[in-house]
């Protein structure tokens, strides 16, 4: 039978290797490779200050461009639709903010 502390000693070294965001997300990069060093806020000069990077693709925000031609016509909270350049054919509901 394996003594107390060293079960706890492998439960905490396996917390240790889980990964949790605090918030539902999708993965758009991933920032460090197998067996690289990761600390909080970059604090060593040989770590990565990320693992990955992640969004909440439901409440995405984006800095658009409008004509002064076509400024007028924007309404705050105005329903738009966002097309990209990668989806011309797809539509996306947005809201103007």
């Amino acid at each position: 039978m394996l003594p107390k502390a060293l079960v706890h000693q492998s439960e905490v070294a396996l917390e240790n290797t889980l990964i949790r965001a605090p918030f539902n997300g999708t993965v758009l990069t991933k920032d460090a490779d197998v067996g690289e060093v990761v600390a909080p806020l970059g604090a060593g000069a040989n770590s990565k200050a990320a693992v990955v990077t992640i969004a909440d693709m439901s409440s995405l925000e984006g800095e658009i461009d409008v004509s002064e031609s076509n400024i007028e016509k924007i309404i705050l909270n105005q329903d738009c639709e966002i097309r990209l350049d990668a989806y011309p054919d797809h539509g996306l509901p947005g809201l103007c903010r």
